[in-house]
């Protein structure tokens, strides 16, 4: 059975104990029609020291997108990392479709310039449990040298499988438009080397923040917003990024619990590896991190448990696949519906279990 959503590590109703969140009730209407509950305890699992990086935008506003952010760490991470980038806003509608601006590399060498569609695959597992989660990525990347920078990213959207009898299946795809438009990779850089096997890549630590404004959240050491921290002009918070008048991203979920949550999470990823060439596609391992942040729920107090990230680091890596210039053309709500039809055929080990 397959569901679309975003991956969180609090999909599955796996883990009743050690639960980091507080449960507390609020009326029915406190957001919206629907009765909800709970509050997170304050975020504090992640951490890292970033690179800095040019341009901001005022806090506190529900619309903003993510831009490039310098963010202080913990002590404790090592890896180099950047933040979410920025872009202009999405394209007006019914636009002209254009053909892509980005020059195609020699396929001798290991020049990734050109157009990618990446698939991030990685796994949460809850007493044995485990949840397969992806997302589908849009990157326009220019090389100079061994290093490279994507100049334009998007997130296109994501998918969970759940295995074991009590995964859960959760649905955030409502907020799919808002996080094409807000979760930006444009910025991230990387360096692709030639190496005596190949070509040795690796694309830069970076964090993304969804369901709360952003630049703010994307440092680490500031704690993720709760249920009563609603962003406004003057301050930031979680936002409504699916318009439904619920606190963050709303996740749909059924199984062996049904119900809703309301979450605003903050995420880092770094990507690894040697390839043999880069001509049409390549595979790199990933590590990362989330914290979940669920800070309201409708439904059982089971909804706020979480599982954690899977053990075998086998099971978490990014597939690359080159695009052509007939394929995921168009304006950005085109590219992305491409995107996401195309993943399941130009990558198919990270599109499936």
């Amino acid at each position: 059975m397959r569901a679309q959503g975003l991956s969180f590590l609090c999909l599955t109703l796996l883990r009743t104990s050690g639960c980091e969140f507080e449960r507390d009730r609020v009326g029915a209407g406190y957001y919206s029609p629907i009765s909800q509950a709970g509050r997170s305890a304050p975020a504090g699992s992640t951490t890292g020291t970033t690179a800095t990086q040019g341009g901001s935008v005022p806090r506190g506003s529900p619309d903003t997108t993510q831009q490039p952010s310098g963010a202080a760490g913990k002590s404790g991470d090592n890896a180099p990392s950047v933040t979410a980038g920025s872009r202009a806003p999405s394209s007006p509608a019914n636009p002209t479709p254009t053909a892509p601006s980005t020059p195609t590399p020699s396929t001798a060498s290991c020049d990734l310039s050109g157009r990618w569609l990446c698939t991030l695959h990685y796994v949460t597992d809850g007493l044995g449990n485990l949840q397969y989660n992806h997302k589908y990525i849009y990157y326009e990347i220019e090389q100079s040298g061994d290093a490279f920078t994507v100049k334009k990213g998007m997130q296109c959207g994501n998918d969970t499988i759940a295995g074991g009898a009590f995964a859960i299946m959760g649905n955030f795809s409502a907020a799919w438009p808002a996080l094409m438009r807000k979760v930006v990779y444009a910025g991230r850089a990387g360096t692709s080397v030639k190496a005596a096997s190949g070509c040795k890549i690796e694309l830069a630590k970076m964090y993304t923040v969804l369901g709360a404004t952003v630049p703010h959240y994307l440092d680490p050491s500031v704690p993720l917003p709760t249920a009563e921290e609603k962003a406004t002009d003057a301050k930031p918070g979680w936002e409504d990024w699916d318009g439904d008048g619920n606190p963050g991203v709303t996740g749909v979920l059924s199984g062996t619990v049904s119900g809703k949550i309301f979450v605003a999470t903050r995420e880092w990823t770094l990507l690894t590896g040697t390839v043999p060439d880069v001509s049409s596609g390549f595979t790199l391992s990933m590590q990362w991190d989330q914290e979940p942040n669920v800070m309201a729920f409708d439904g059982s107090p089971f909804l706020g448990a979480e599982a954690v990230r899977a053990a075998d680091a086998t099971l978490h890596y990014a597939q690359f696949a080159r695009l052509t210039l007939d394929q995921a053309s168009g304006d950005d709500a085109a590219i992305c519906k491409n995107v996401i039809q195309l993943a399941p055929t130009l990558t198919p080990k990270a599109a499936g279990m």
